[in-house]
């Protein structure tokens, strides 16, 4: 049976000093203080800001805040890699003190070492055990990376440490979704004393809940009521570092927002003028390049995507592995995907754009296995997820694989419920496993409704495939 989800077209990503105690060195060897590489910091009042706080720091390296300080000035203006040697220091001058923990977790995270980001966490809720943030964002974490049971633990002790703070609940909520428990999740929810009605974060998860419930017109409802905004996970320790953001940071975060909005002609221009002030700093000229592409400027994006991979890029090899895939050059989009992955091989997005390069040229297998590479960096992926159940459909892979991969979603209970539902249909019905495949129609004709024509297809077929089975 022919089960093809029709394909989308695929869009480029736009892809105060802190109370602290000083307590004297653990040891009295230190590492070096980083630096960013020379033009990075061009402007002069951002030059002469960093210049006092690295010197206060070589001065006096013993000081865990002069750490923790020059690390969150590195993080307010995007420079992750170098924030991290300095809260680790921090830490370790100062290892009672939940806050340097916490932004190692917060960095690592960002720079998606998501392990990384657990054990930094778990060791900064120790220190503060009635922070209930700490918890909740724990709970995140862990179900990022697939262990559920842990994660409802540690939404559970957010609950207990602060019942007044929602994030305990909905991320049990997420919790019950991941395990294919959506009534569960709606009875979670509903059941909250008090919530605000605007907190578009209980929209996104009742909007869940009722999909996977079948209930589509009211999960439609229920994201409407979310509208455009993304679930809100900030805390008041991670915003701690706002105050550090100044000039190029603070502009650079509405650009990107704008372009995220596609609002591209705002964007480009703030860009363009950050560009011109900081010419030595790259992010800028990446998402800058996006917006062009975005804009339908494609030979001005590939110009300005191949001088950034050129200087070492990553963003740039993969987005232009990814524009010049779109434009038929198949090769070329390989070569630039496997110089992303050498620079970073665990970036699920560089290995994503490898796959459609692969694919392009005709080697669906090499593309399947570049695929599972990025949905085992990125699990809770439902979208990278679907598109390799598909891929593998299209390699010819065994319909159990497949099946394998659509319960994977199903599990999610995400936007590509009804989409992975469809398939996993067809692969048991390729297995003669009728029955559960049955099973599945009928929840498609609740969310989709009974005269939907993928649904009358697969009842046809159904019926005819049992008629043959007497």
């Amino acid at each position: 049976m022919q089960r093809r989800i029709p394909h989308r077209p695929r869009a480029l990503a736009v892809v105060a000093v802190l109370a602290l105690a000083s307590l004297p060195a653990c040891t009295t060897d230190h590492p070096p203080v980083p630096r960013p590489a020379a033009g990075v910091i061009s402007d002069p009042e951002a030059t002469r800001i960093f210049e006092g706080q690295i010197a206060a720091t070589e001065a006096t390296p013993g000081e865990a805040v002069n750490w923790l300080t020059l690390g969150m000035l590195y993080e307010a203006q995007g420079l992750l890699e170098l924030s991290v040697p300095c809260y680790e220091e921090a830490a370790r001058l100062l290892p009672t003190n939940p806050r340097a923990w916490y932004r190692i977790a917060l960095a690592r995270e960002q720079l998606g070492d998501i392990q990384a980001a657990v054990d930094a966490v778990t060791k900064a809720a120790a220190l503060a055990p009635t922070e209930a943030h700490l918890a909740w964002r724990r709970g995140l974490w862990l179900l990022a990376l697939g262990d559920s049971e842990a994660a409802a633990r540690a939404f559970s002790d957010a609950t207990r440490i602060n019942p007044g703070d929602p994030r305990g609940a909905y991320g049990l909520a997420r919790v019950d979704l991941d395990q294919g428990k959506p009534e569960a999740a709606l009875a979670r929810l509903d059941g909250l004393p008090q919530t605000p009605v605007d907190d578009p974060l209980i929209h996104h998860l009742r909007a869940a809940a009722l999909r996977g419930l079948g209930r589509a017109e009211e999960a439609e409802k229920e994201a409407a009521r979310a509208g455009g905004s993304r679930p809100d996970w900030d805390d008041a320790w991670q915003q701690e570092v706002r105050a550090y953001e100044f000039g190029f940071w603070a502009d650079f975060r509405k650009a990107k927002a704008l372009a995220e909005a596609g609002r591209n002609e705002e964007s480009a221009e703030i860009l363009e003028r950050l560009h011109a002030k900081y010419p030595s700093r790259r992010s800028p000229r990446e998402i800058l390049a996006a917006v062009r592409w975005n804009s339908g400027q494609k030979d001005a994006a590939i110009a300005e995507w191949t001088k950034l991979s050129d200087e070492g890029s990553i963003v740039a090899d993969v987005n232009l592995s990814g524009a010049l895939e779109s434009l038929g050059r198949h090769e070329e989009a390989l070569k630039r995907a496997d110089a992303a992955i050498e620079l970073n091989p665990t970036l699920a997005r560089a290995h994503v754009v490898r796959a459609h390069a692969l694919q392009a040229l005709g080697r669906p297998n090499e593309g399947v296995a570049s695929l599972r590479q990025a949905a085992q960096l990125s699990p809770g992926d439902e979208s990278l997820l679907l598109e390799l159940a598909e891929a593998e459909h299209d390699a010819g892979e065994p319909p159990a694989t497949q099946l394998a991969t659509y319960q994977r979603i199903m599990e999610i209970e995400g936007a590509h419920l009804a989409e992975a539902r469809f398939g996993a249909s067809g692969a048991l019905l390729e297995l003669g496993r009728l029955d559960e495949a049955a099973k599945l129609v009928e929840l498609l004709a609740t969310s989709e409704g009974p005269k939907d024509p993928t649904v009358l297809s697969l009842k046809a077929e159904i019926a005819r495939l049992q008629s043959a089975a007497r």
